[in-house]
């Protein structure tokens, strides 16, 4: 009885050291990549990487901000989402397939038209998606750069 209580007295002790000892490395691990960023974006916490490269979609370069969260909760994402298909394709495509972002501004702005056209492209999403035109919102091009920028923030973030 004794030699039985000693070994389960020696694994319940190996055991706590090793969940120390594996808890103190893991927090003393600092992220080796440059791109790992922890902080407030966009009115919301996160930590994730970052991409180097980012679309300059305004003067004053890449910026996700307020509006164009607010423009994609209103008028994206009962159709889309950022990784999924819903309806229509995962928004965060639009910068994975390296499309000009000049087209997907008038994409955007008037799909009907660009589709109507008989763009490539266009087309090609409009056969895929079955053949749903997606809402021409009106949008001015400030509004479409913040959306733009929006989508690019959460394309360049990891959860």
């Amino acid at each position: 009885m004794l030699k039985q209580f000693i070994l389960i007295y020696r694994i319940i002790v190996f055991t706590f050291i090793m969940v120390i000892t594996s808890t103190i490395i893991l927090f003393s691990l600092e992220p080796k990549n440059d791109n790992f960023y922890c902080g407030v974006e966009s009115d919301r916490e996160f930590c994730g990487l970052r991409s180097n490269v980012y679309h300059d979609f305004s003067p004053s370069g890449f910026r996700a901000n307020k509006t164009g969260n607010l423009l994609v909760e209103n008028n994206c994402l009962s159709c889309h989402a950022y990784n999924e298909i819903i309806v229509g394709p995962p928004l965060n495509d639009i910068f994975d397939k390296n499309r000009d972002v000049n087209w997907v501004r008038k994409f955007i702005q008037n799909p009907k038209k660009l589709i109507d056209s008989k763009d490539t492209m266009a087309v090609k999403l409009f056969n895929e998606y079955s053949q749903q035109y997606m809402t021409s919102f009106n949008l001015s091009d400030s509004e479409i750069d913040s959306i733009l920028a929006d989508i690019q923030f959460h394309s360049d973030v990891v959860y």
